[in-house]
Parts: structure tokens; sequence; C-alpha cells
């Protein structure tokens, strides 16, 4: 038996019945973490692992499954987290070399509940300089690969938190998603990934808390993790004004539990869209991927959902993304620019120069645009419950591509991956909607494929559900990267 690949709800089972001890499975994580970066091509999953105190942690929930039974199911339960957010005593860098000395004094929103459910910090997972890619090129940490296929991209920008969950470095992981940066990895390497309600998983570190794109996001190997993760993290916050307005996050666990045995399925109405814009690569879209997403489709219909096909365009959404999210770089690390210009990555400083001549007007046009898109974004739960989507265009691309590279699909180039890879992804973190990927199967090449699902605003619940449905009725968990397949 693999401890490290059980999923935490198994692990819980096992520490209340003093099957397995916390400490076992907190030194069978770093055992995986080491292995993965003793491979003849290394993963590079972390910038920063904290074994000792992790240790410590693994000790203490021993003690609290030594004295009772009724523990917080992530008691003791190890996670890690993408180097852009705040772990109390942990570097932060952004994975660039010039923050490598600072620690942070204080613990993300999402960290500190975890930790005060009792679950085991195990390290910083590695990430592109400053998020800026959809891929894991890394110079400074080296980049992060794919588990599936070392040649290959684990998805950025939380590309090694991904990678850990999928190869037991981690049970959990957290990631951040501004533009698809925990769904593009967590389907990348065939785990799920969600990018909540805008402000339902506090954040207390954007200057700018009202006009933020990015939140914080969970990945797991299973849906029930995932909602027991979702409902520990989730609520208010007195550093988020989005997250006052944050329902509780109460009945997750059962949500999941309610997918899987089909009862929530029948009546649904889910809206698929393969395609959501015109131009700029949006037709392409692989043969195999569509293939899966829509057999998945297909098992949900064959539980009594309704599916039905239709046509959005969505396609602006890249520009208004890229106009905010370059006013928010230019002033969070603008400072960079002028100081130290020559150590940043010839792409991040390119966009950071963009964003310091980007004048009033394509900054409020951003802004208005992304209004437009929430309700254009809105308009589609009129006559749907859930929106589908493929998450990506394409199975994960080569690791060392470009973002302004074309994404090539049978022989045919479809313009840069930034537009015509993860376009599928960019509109919901300007609409706010939650958007969860799912596993739906491998490719022949052994590939891993996500669907996306969408909903309305604080709709987690039922995404939930159909990723449990998805769950039972393709199971996933017990795929293996070949790095951790048995034998």
């Amino acid at each position: 038996m693999d401890i490290t690949l059980l999923s935490a709800q198994d692990l819980a089972r096992r520490f209340a019945a003093r099957e397995l001890s916390p400490v076992e499975v907190a030194v069978a994580t770093f055992e995986r973490i080491e292995a993965m970066q003793a491979l003849d091509t290394p993963l590079r999953l972390f910038t920063w692992t904290g074994r000792d105190a992790a240790l410590q942690a693994a000790h203490r929930a021993e003690r609290a499954w030594r004295e009772r039974r009724d523990n917080h199911p992530l008691c003791g339960v190890p996670f890690s987290v993408k180097d852009c957010l705040a772990v109390r005593a942990a570097p932060r860098t952004h994975g660039s070399a010039l923050f490598g000395g600072q620690l942070c004094a204080h613990d993300d929103p999402a960290v500190a509940r975890l930790r005060a459910a009792g679950a085991v910090f195990v390290g910083m997972n590695n990430m592109p300089e400053f998020g800026h890619r959809p891929t894991n090129q890394n110079a400074h940490y080296g980049t992060a690969l794919n588990p599936w296929d070392a040649r290959r991209t684990p998805g950025g920008s939380s590309g090694g938190s991904a990678a850990s969950v999928a190869v037991g470095a981690s049970t959990l992981a957290l990631g951040t998603d501004a533009g698809g940066s925990v769904r593009v990895p967590a389907a990348c390497c065939g785990v799920l990934g969600l990018k909540a309600t805008h402000g339902l998983i506090p954040s207390d570190d954007p200057p700018d808390g009202f006009g933020s794109l990015g939140q914080t996001g969970p990945m797991a190997r299973t849906v029930h993790d995932l909602a027991t993760v979702l409902q520990t993290i989730a609520g208010p916050h007195a550093g988020d004004p989005w997250s006052q307005a944050a329902p509780p996050a109460t009945g997750l666990r059962e949500a999941a539990e309610a997918g899987r045995s089909l009862r929530a399925i029948p009546g649904l109405r889910l809206r698929w869209l393969p395609f959501m814009a015109a131009g700029e690569g949006a037709e392409g879209l692989d043969a195999e991927v569509r293939a899966l997403c829509e057999q998945a489709l297909a098992r949900l219909a064959g539980a009594g959902a309704g599916v039905e096909e239709g046509h959005v365009d969505l396609g602006a959404s890249s520009a208004i993304l890229g106009a905010v999210a370059a006013a928010v770089n230019q002033h969070r690390f603008g400072d960079l620019l002028r100081e130290h210009a020559a150590a940043l990555p010839p792409t991040f400083r390119q966009r950071l120069q963009a964003g310091a001549r980007l004048g009033r007007e394509p900054l409020l046009q951003g802004l208005h645009g992304r209004t437009a898109m929430f309700r254009q974004v809105q308009a589609l739960f009129e006559q749907a419950d859930v929106v589908a989507t493929p998450t990506l265009s394409a199975p994960a691309v080569l690791a060392e591509a470009e973002p302004s590279a074309d994404l090539i699909i049978d022989g045919q180039a479809w313009g840069p991956l930034r537009t015509a890879w993860i376009h599928h992804c960019h509109p919901f973190n300007l609409s706010g909607h939650p958007a969860l990927t799912v596993p739906v199967g491998w490719t022949r090449a052994g590939l891993p494929v996500g669907l996306q699902l969408v909903g309305p605003w604080h709709g987690e619940l039922r995404l939930l559900q159909l990723a449990a449905a998805l769950e039972c009725l393709a199971p996933w968990a017990q795929q293996r990267p070949p790095c951790v397949a048995p034998g």
C-alpha cells in the first residue's frame, strides 16, 4: 500500500482506527518528495521544504488522534502551498531569486485555517517566476515537469502544486488562480482544481481587495477531499471585502456523497460549450480532448442530466484580462523593474514595461469589459444550471513552450498558448463564477484531460455533486503517473 496516495478521507479513517500514524505519513511524504527530485529527470516540484516543522506538526496530530477519534478530518494530512502565498516561517519567493531570504511573519487565511484543523504543511511548490506563464519554466529553481510525461509541462502557474498532489508529494495543495492558474495545472496533472466564487476563499494579500482577479484554490485527488478542504478554508475574513458576503460553507462533504449516489443528477441542465470564442485560435480543439469531455457528459446524460451543446463568444476575455492584469502587476512589481530589471525574466520584464505604458483609457475599458463579461456569463444560467467546457483545448504542452508560441493541434497552428490553449479559463476569473476542473480520462499518449464545470455564483455545491457523479461513473483516483506506478 502506497500511503502517500491515500485520500485524506482514508487517512483520517486509518488515523482514527490507529491503523496509521500521521508521523508515518509525513515521513513517507518527504521520502516521496526526495524520490521525485532524485529521478533521472527531476520533477522539481518544490522551492522549499520544512521537514522538521512538519514532523513536529505530525507528532501533534498523532497525539490528537491518540486522545480522541473525532478530530477534524484533515488533522495529520499533508498539504503544500504555491510559492506566492504567505506561510509563517517559510520563504515566499514568487519563484524568484529576488525574494529568497525573506520569511513570512503570518499565514495566508487559507493556510491558517488548514493549520488550525491540524493539517501538516510540508513545503512551498515551484511556480514560474511571478506566476506570469501558463507553463512552469523557472530559471532559478528549474522548470517543474509533468509526472505523466516529463517532457511536458505540469501547467502554470500552480504547476508544482498540482504535480505534487498527483504523485503523493502532498495529499492536498493550495494554488492561486488569476487566469486559470489552478485549473490549467490540475487538468495537465489529472487532479481536481477549483477556482471558487470570488471571495468565497478569502485572501488578505491583494492591496486592491475590491478589484483583484486572483483566488486561492484547492487541489485534491478526490471530490470528497476537495469538498473537505473547501469547507475548511471558505468563509468571511476581516481582511477580504468580497468574503463578507460569502455564505456558510456547510454541507459540501454531504453534497459530494449525494453526487456519488447520482441522486442529485436527474433534471440538471448542462450547457456544453466546446468553443467559446472566434479568432485567435479559439476554434482549435484537440479531437481526443473533445471526445473525452463528451463521453463524460454522455455519462451524466445517462444518469438523468439534460445536456445541450451551444456556443457563446467570450473571446474578449483575453484582452480584458490582459489590461487589468498589466495594471495590477505593474503596481505590485513595478519597483523591481526600476531596481532589478536585469534579474527579471525577459517575458515578465516586457509585461511590466507594457503595464507602465498603459494609459488610463485601456485600464478603464478593461474594468468596464469585466462588468460586461460578468453579465454575459451570468446570462448563461438563465437556461442552464451548469456550463461545461474543456478546461484546455489540448493536453499538456512541452515543458519549455513559450506563452507566445503557437499551439499546434494535428500539425495546425492555432495561435499563442495564452489565448489558444487556456482561453476557456479566462472568462470566469473576470466574472467571478466558480469553475472546477475534473479529470475525465487520458489520451492515447497517456496525458490527462480535464472537463471544466462552471456554476452560478456560490454554486460550488452543485459543481461538487456533478464532479462526484463523474468520479462514481468513471473513477480516476486509481490512475498513477508512471514515476509512482507499482512495479
